[in-house]
């Protein structure tokens, strides 16, 4: 199939007065359009910096969320070579490995958990094996 090209017709003579006011007229049209790209585009950029500002002020937060590092405690069990303590805290449970424990004929070295961070430590000593001895602080 052809492809028909349709041209529109344009009138052969314009009035000097009817050029004259079509050139008014894009030309305003066209300073409206270049107003209204100025204006989104200062809009664009407000919303960008706006945007920027919040992910700042949620670094910040996230960076002050998280809990400094405590002091390094390590925790013993005696008579366990190996254990697995399961201490619940609310309606999930945690899993803290002690480990590194031996039983000779010379003596016995308790299973340890060495640990710098603050939530594990509350945990731990808020737990029934800690309260009860059974975990308890080697250094």
């Amino acid at each position: 199939m052809a492809v028909k090209k349709v041209l529109k017709r344009v009138p052969a003579k314009k009035t000097t007065a009817a050029k004259r006011v079509a050139a008014v007229k894009a030309a305003s049209a066209a300073e409206a359009i270049s107003t209204e790209t100025a204006e989104v585009a200062e809009a664009a950029k407000a919303a960008a910096e706006a945007t920027v500002e919040a992910e700042v002020a949620d670094a910040e937060v996230d960076a002050v969320a998280v809990e400094p590092k405590g002091e390094r405690i390590t925790y013993g069990v005696n008579g366990m070579v190996e254990w697995y303590a399961l201490i619940p805290v609310g309606m999930a449970v945690v899993k803290v490995n002690f480990t590194g424990g031996s039983l000779t004929g010379y003596g016995a070295k308790p299973a340890t958990f060495t640990t710098d961070d603050v939530m594990i430590q509350k945990i731990i000593e808020r737990s029934n094996h800690y309260v009860t001895g059974r975990i308890y602080r080697v250094q």
